[in-house]
C-alpha cells in the first residue's frame, strides 16, 4: 500500500471522495513520474500507469460497469471545476 501524507479529509483529485486517499502521480512513475497528487483507491487503481487523458479515454468508452459508474462520478464531480483535469473531461463528452 502506498504511504499516506494526506491529512485526514482531503478529497480525491478525480472523483472528489474522501474515502481511502493514497499519492497518485499525475504523470506515471514509467514516464518518471511526477506531480503528486490526492487520489482515493479505487481511482488510482483504476489509472494504472495511464495519464489522465489516457485513463479517460479507456473508461470513457468502456463497457465494464465499474468503468462507466467511475466515469458519471468523475463527470459529476468536475462539472464546475476550474482546472486541466475539468476541460480534459469536458473535452470527452463533446
Amino acid at each position: 500500500m502506498k504511504s499516506n501524507k494526506w491529512p485526514s479529509g482531503t478529497q480525491c483529485f478525480y472523483c472528489g471522495s474522501t474515502i481511502e486517499i493514497q499519492t497518485d502521480h499525475r504523470v506515471p512513475r514509467i514516464y518518471n513520474g511526477y506531480g503528486e497528487l490526492p487520489a482515493c483507491r479505487r481511482c488510482n487503481q483504476s489509472k494504472h500507469a495511464s495519464t489522465p487523458a489516457e485513463w479517460l479515454d479507456r473508461i470513457s468508452q468502456s463497457s465494464r460497469r465499474q468503468d462507466r459508474y467511475r466515469w458519471r462520478i468523475i463527470r459529476k464531480w468536475n462539472y464546475r471545476r476550474r482546472n486541466w483535469f475539468a476541460q480534459l473531461v469536458h473535452k470527452r463528452e463533446v
